[in-house]
This record gives C-alpha cells, sequence and structure tokens, in this order.
C-alpha cells in the first residue's frame, strides 16, 4: 500500500514538472523575449508602483474628501518607514499651522513626488531639513526670518489638486512654490484630461469590482512582492500570465460602468490626440493663471517650476534611457513654450528643463525621479533642482545671498 501510495506522488510529481516545463518552454517560444527583458518589466512595475514591498495603493493612501487621497496615517510603520503623516495627511513633513506662524517665512511647495521628495523635512540625517530648504537658506528672507519649508505634494499629484492646496491652505504660509508638469502631462499621453480625477479614487470609492478581480490582484501583488526570487525573473510563463492578468483587469476598469460612466474623460468624447493636447494645454493655462491669482488675492509669494524630464537636454546614460517613458518630448516642449509664454506676460513661471543640459553622469533613477543620495562629492538631481528654483525664487522675490550687501 505504502509502495502504491509512494509510486503515485512520485508519477503526479513528474507529470506536474513535465507539464510546468512544456508551459515554460511554450512561453519562451511565445516571447521570443530574453531574460533580462523579462527581469525589465517587473523593473517597469516597480517604478510605476514606487511602495515599499508589500503595500499597494490601498496599503499606502486613504481617500479624502477634498484631495483625493493622501497618506494613510495608520500604515506608518509598514508603508512610512515610521515616518511622521502630517495634520492633513503628508508624510515626511511638519503639522501645518492653524494660523500664520510670525516666527518663520513658511513656503508650502506644491506638486508630485518630486515636489515631494524636494520639500519633505528629513532629507537630511541628522538635520530637521529638505534639498529645497537648504537651497534657500542662502539667501536673506523679510525680516530676516527662518524659513521652513512644507511639504504640500503626494506621488501622483497633479491640477487641480495643486491650485487646491492654494485655496485651502495657502492663508497660513507667506509663499507658495510649484512643482508640476510630468504628472499633468502623463494624463495627456493617455489621451485623457490633465485634471481628471484619478482612477485610485474610484478604487477607495469601490474597493474589488469582483471577487475574481480580487482574486487574480492578489495573486499579480503575490508574484510582484517575490519579484527578486530567481524563479520570478526567471520565469517567461509567469511573465505572460501576469501580463495577460494586468490586462485582463485593465480591460474590466475601463469597460466598467460603475467607474468610467460619468468620468471627465467620456465628457468630452472620442477626441483626437491633438484635440486632447491643445485642451490640456489651455486647462493649464488657466490652472498656473488661477494659481498666481489665488497667490496673490492672499497675499503670497509665488514661483511656479515646469519640472525637467529625462528626454530634453539630459544625454542619457544607457541605464536611464531604458527606464519606462511615460511623457513623449513632442508634447512637454509645448509645456514649456507655456511657462515661458506666461513669464514673458509677467508670472512667475520657469522651466526647469535646461537644468541638466549636457550632463551625462546618470542622475535619473527611473522614469522621473533622481537618485536622492548620489556618492560623496556628486551632485543630486534634486540638488541641482532645488538650487535652480532657490536662484529664480531669489530673483523674483528681490532676495539677495547672506553676507550680500543690499
Amino acid at each position: 500500500m505504502k509502495k502504491k501510495i509512494l509510486f503515485t506522488l512520485v508519477t503526479i510529481t513528474i507529470i506536474s514538472l513535465f507539464f510546468l516545463l512544456t508551459v515554460e518552454i511554450f512561453s519562451r517560444v511565445k516571447t521570443g523575449l530574453k531574460t533580462e527583458e523579462v527581469a525589465r518589466f517587473y523593473q517597469q512595475l516597480n517604478e510605476v508602483s514606487q511602495y515599499p514591498d508589500g503595500c499597494g495603493v490601498f496599503d499606502t493612501y486613504m481617500l479624502s474628501s477634498s484631495l483625493g487621497y493622501v497618506a494613510n496615517t495608520s500604515m506608518t510603520e509598514k508603508c512610512y518607514f515610521n515616518h511622521q503623516v502630517n495634520n492633513i495627511g503628508i508624510d515626511q513633513t511638519y503639522n501645518y499651522p492653524t494660523e500664520k506662524d510670525p516666527k518663520n517665512f513658511s513656503i508650502l511647495v506644491v506638486g508630485g513626488s518630486v515636489a515631494h521628495q524636494l520639500s519633505k523635512s528629513n532629507t537630511f540625517e541628522g538635520e530637521n531639513t529638505s534639498f529645497l530648504a537648504k537651497a534657500l537658506s542662502e539667501y536673506k528672507f523679510p525680516q530676516q526670518k527662518k524659513i521652513k519649508v512644507y511639504s504640500g505634494s503626494l506621488a501622483g499629484w497633479r491640477q487641480p489638486t495643486e491650485l487646491m492646496m492654494i485655496m485651502q491652505f495657502g492663508d497660513l504660509f507667506d509663499a507658495i512654490i510649484s512643482v508640476e508638469g510630468f504628472n499633468e502631462f502623463a494624463q495627456n499621453e493617455l489621451k485623457a484630461p490633465i485634471d481628471g480625477a484619478p482612477v485610485e479614487m474610484t478604487f477607495f470609492g469601490y474597493g474589488a469590482l469582483s471577487k475574481t478581480h480580487e482574486i487574480l490582484t492578489g495573486t499579480v501583488k503575490s508574484i510582484f512582492e517575490n519579484k527578486n526570487s530567481w524563479l520570478v525573473k526567471n520565469s517567461h510563463f509567469l511573465y505572460l500570465w501576469t501580463r495577460n492578468v494586468l490586462d485582463q483587469i485593465n480591460r474590466e476598469i475601463n469597460d466598467h460602468p460603475r467607474i468610467h460612466q460619468h468620468e471627465l474623460k467620456n465628457f468630452y468624447g472620442n477626441l483626437s490626440e491633438k484635440q486632447y493636447t491643445e485642451r490640456n494645454i489651455k486647462k493649464y493655462q488657466a490652472y498656473l493663471k488661477a494659481m498666481s491669482v489665488a497667490s496673490q488675492t492672499l497675499g503670497l509669494k509665488y514661483a511656479f517650476f515646469l519640472q525637467p524630464i529625462r528626454w530634453i537636454d539630459k544625454s542619457l546614460t544607457e541605464n536611464e534611457r531604458s527606464h519606462v517613458r511615460f511623457v513623449s518630448r513632442e508634447n512637454y516642449v509645448e509645456l514649456i513654450d507655456l511657462f515661458n509664454s506666461l513669464q514673458a506676460k509677467g508670472l512667475n513661471t520657469y522651466s526647469a528643463t535646461g537644468i541638466l543640459k549636457g550632463n551625462k553622469e546618470e542622475i535619473y533613477k527611473d522614469h522621473i525621479h533622481f537618485e536622492g543620495y548620489p556618492e560623496e562629492g556628486e551632485f543630486s538631481g534634486y540638488e541641482i533642482l532645488a538650487n535652480f528654483i532657490a536662484k529664480n525664487v531669489a530673483k523674483a522675490w528681490g532676495l539677495k545671498l547672506r553676507g550680500e550687501k543690499n
């Protein structure tokens, strides 16, 4: 009896292994990909998510009635490495004051993940400061006040959230700086409005669309969390399965009336790529002008910056060139023209797209973010961007370097 059971188990194991081997061989024939390219697929997924292992969008963020989504305060240990989440739901920054601080010159920095990296208050070990605060501290501010930089930014945020931040919290600060453009025009590449509600908001409201959706999403998450294992990195079958499941989930989301019936994208109908770009440029111009008017109405100094992208002026390394691409150079050039034209009309709008011109060093670590802490003696892209912002802010606000005579 024992021999019969053992024989059955061995037979099942051999057949299973043969089946898996056959499936893997057929998968490799179908993909025609090298193993390195399969690994690149998981790397690109990682670049899109930017969450710590085990932290998905539901863990990392929570629904906000006014800002769309904010940091999940109940997940600080797991997803924020015990970093503080402040009183409006932004991590790694100070609590917002309930009235204007008379002792400090307070600056609110709005935008997406790059703006957040520039302005988070725990950038330097042992120093309660940020890249931007460090660059701005080289200048003298009104009444010899010390500066205090608050982050008003989160990964994925785009217009109209920047405008909403100014409207809701601007009166508590002395100045506004925005660093933006990439998240807005990543939507344009999808033929979508720059100011449409993030899909994440719908997920927060509805959760998984079906039990099947929940199971498939959970399985993909499990594979993704083990992306560095030998099996996941080398299996073309798992690659095909993961890719097909993600495609299916996206189709289910895109076709589901519960999510897209009243989406802003549908309201404008089936516009061409050119029509969407034209509309998005006009809307973006309106948002920048509205932020300027709002800042001036609240008595705030302001400066708005178009963030750099890899594909303009930077001499890319092979690794930088390989990262997933969300924004085309051609469309982004139109944003440069927009920021420059508004500056010519008197607005404090600046394009930072030329700050890495001719730079051949490896500055970008993924599709849009810089290496935060390069080797000693090298400059981080965030330092370069912060210094550019500080220089132009000083010019716009009439600031002088410390030690420079008035």
